[in-house]
């Protein structure tokens, strides 16, 4: 028996938001009612878009396939027997083999667009930042990517290239805003930043654990007003 690790990751998770709503304080979670009326409203928003010609993709999905781990091998190197020992002694050396497999995977976690700027514009911990800096931290950070053998989609791109990939979702998810030559990271993008930035935490570590996300956290003072844009 052979296990393949296999690694996959995404501009956009489509239960994104279902997912990280494990991190949110029991008493901010929505309802049944609002859940389902998200859905709806997704769904309904998405048959629009396809009937007039303007659904958009969903950015890139990427998968590598690691070194395969051989059962037989790995068994040589455990203590023998270790099978058809009881389950309560047996399952903490299993655990091993599963940890190994998670390693092997994380390895080769190829990183796309979207995580690589989320983790770019939460590294500097602000509001508003320059666009300038936040081009030359994703290009650091794919510096360090590659240091570490990280598998970047598009790697050989030019950065603002990689940027304009992220951008379109990023816009279109209502995450981050471009204020003249700045950006601004919206207080409410912030849980999907720090969602999509932790995929690829464990190549390129940014920032320490979050505590569990509050209506309260969405409140920033030092957010600036954005001027009103005109409908196009």
């Amino acid at each position: 028996m052979w296990f393949v690790p296999v690694a996959i990751n995404y501009d956009r998770v489509l239960e994104d938001r279902s997912l990280i709503r494990e991190l949110t304080d029991e008493r901010d979670r929505p309802g049944r009612l609002a859940q389902l009326f998200t859905v709806v409203s997704y769904l309904a928003s998405n048959t629009v878009r396809l009937l007039t010609g303007r659904l958009q993709r969903y950015g890139r999905a990427a998968v590598n396939f690691g070194t395969p781990l051989s059962l037989r091998a790995w068994l040589q190197t455990a203590p023998e027997g270790v099978l058809a020992w009881p389950k309560e002694r047996r399952l903490p050396e299993l655990e091993k083999l599963a940890r190994e497999m998670v390693t092997r995977i994380g390895a080769i976690l190829p990183v796309t667009p979207v995580p690589l700027a989320a983790a770019a514009l939460l590294s500097f911990d602000q509001t508003v930042i320059p666009r300038t800096a936040v081009l030359e931290r994703m290009d650091e950070l794919r510096d360090r990517l590659h240091g570490v053998n990280g598998k970047v989609v598009r790697g050989g791109a030019g950065i603002g290239d990689i940027w304009d990939r992220a951008w379109r979702m990023l816009r279109m998810r209502r995450l981050v805003v471009a204020e003249g030559d700045s950006l601004v990271v919206l207080p409410r993008g912030r849980p999907l930043l720090e969602y999509y930035a932790n995929s690829i935490a464990h190549l390129v570590p940014i920032r320490g654990p979050r505590r569990p996300f509050h209506k309260a956290h969405e409140v920033e003072s030092d957010l600036p007003r954005l001027k009103k844009r005109e409908e196009r």
